[in-house]
C-alpha cells in the first residue's frame, strides 16, 4: 500500500458520500415530515466527509514516499476499505429514495427508509469506524511529535 492508493479510497468514499448528501438534500426540500431525520443523516455523513478530507491531506502532506509509515498506510487503507463498504450501503439505502414506489409518496419511502435499522446499524459502524480511524491518527500525530522532540533534543 503507498498513500496514493489511500488517498484515493478516500477520493471514491468522499464522492459516494456527495452523491448521497446531494439525494438527501433534493429529498429534503420535497419532503416536510422526515426532515429532522434527513438533516441528520445528513449532517453526520458531511462530518465524515470533511474528517475524510482532513485524512487525505495528512496521508498527502505527512506520508511522502521518503518519510513513509508503511504500517501505518496499511492500516489506514483497510480502515477505509470498510467506510467505502459501509458507505456503499448507505447510498444503497439511499438510492431506494430515487426510484418511484408502487402507490407510495415520497414521505412515506423516506421514513421506512430512515426507519429501516439497517439504516441504523450502518451508522452506527460508521461511527465506530470513523473512531478507530480517529485512535490510529491521534497515535500517528503523537508519534511524529514524540520524533520531531527527539531530533531538536
Amino acid at each position: 500500500m503507498d498513500p496514493i492508493s489511500v488517498t484515493a479510497s478516500i477520493a471514491t468514499i468522499v464522492a459516494l458520500i456527495g452523491k448521497s448528501v446531494s439525494t438527501l438534500n433534493s429529498i429534503r426540500i420535497q419532503c416536510q415530515d422526515a426532515e429532522l431525520r434527513l438533516e441528520l443523516l445528513t449532517g453526520q455523513l458531511y462530518t465524515v466527509q470533511a474528517a475524510l478530507r482532513q485524512v487525505q491531506i495528512l496521508v498527502t502532506d505527512c506520508l511522502a514516499p521518503e518519510k513513509q509509515h508503511r504500517q501505518l498506510v496499511e492500516d489506514l487503507h483497510r480502515s477505509l476499505s470498510y467506510c467505502r463498504l459501509i458507505v456503499q450501503h448507505i447510498d444503497n439505502q439511499v438510492s431506494k429514495l430515487r426510484t418511484p414506489g408502487h402507490g407510495i409518496r415520497l414521505e412515506q419511502r423516506v421514513l421506512l427508509v430512515l426507519e429501516d435499522k439497517a439504516i441504523e446499524e450502518y451508522l452506527t459502524r460508521l461511527a465506530h469506524q470513523c473512531t478507530a480511524l480517529n485512535l490510529c491518527l491521534t497515535a500517528f500525530k503523537r508519534q511524529v511529535c514524540f520524533q520531531f522532540i527527539e531530533y531538536i533534543c
